[in-house]
């Protein structure tokens, strides 16, 4: 009779533990975090964009920050634009579909990657890939080149893209800042690359 009570206060305690944690913390992601994930790896140091951090990278941060890297070195985000052949146009729309792909990679981080006691600077570092690396090239030159460029293909349907971009009087200006900011995306792919291979 006391092995039965002892078994069923084991029972409702181990219930309610689990119950806890579950409304707390996802105790899967809590139990994987924890135990799981941080086996086998050792710091890494990070620095780009104004924040630097070390952090012991968990399975799932070198998943997220393999996939931003694959996207970033893919395309003409860290890739040096080629103004005889690469088109502005097609390329804002490259970096806008860059910029949501990454924003959606952030929001899917593990809500006990961000309520852990441990440094949660590496989603900082994520958001700042968008806020410091790709922003601010997109907010002042994806609509104005968008635009025009829509404009002119209306009036002139046979001429090429590259023709018609070479027009648009303030390109030049347009060619700096996407070079600058292959610069910037290039140095965050380098440390998204040092959490992969840590």
């Amino acid at each position: 009779m006391i092995y039965f009570m002892v078994g069923v206060i084991g029972a409702v305690m181990l219930t309610s533990s689990v119950i806890y944690f579950w409304q707390k913390q996802d105790l899967i992601s809590f139990v994987a975090d924890k135990y799981t994930v941080y086996i086998s790896t050792t710091d890494v140091s990070v620095s780009a964009g104004g924040i630097s951090f070390s952090l012991k990278a968990s399975k799932s941060d070198k998943e997220v920050a393999w996939r931003i890297y694959t996207q970033i070195k893919t395309r003409i985000a860290s890739v040096k634009f080629d103004e005889n052949y690469d088109s502005l146009y097609l390329s804002n729309n490259s970096l806008h579909k860059i910029f949501l792909y990454i924003r959606d990679e952030i929001s899917k981080i593990p809500l006990s990657r961000i309520r852990s006691e441990r440094d949660d600077k590496i989603v900082d570092f994520y958001l700042n890939i968008l806020n410091e690396g790709i922003r601010p090239y997109l907010s002042k030159w994806h609509i104005p080149i968008s635009n025009w460029v829509e404009s002119e293909r209306e009036k002139y349907p046979d001429e090429s893209l590259l023709d018609i971009e070479k027009r648009y009087s303030l390109r030049d200006k347009a060619l700096m800042d996407i070079k600058e900011m292959n610069i910037r995306m290039d140095a965050f792919a380098k440390e998204l690359l040092k959490i992969v291979k840590s």
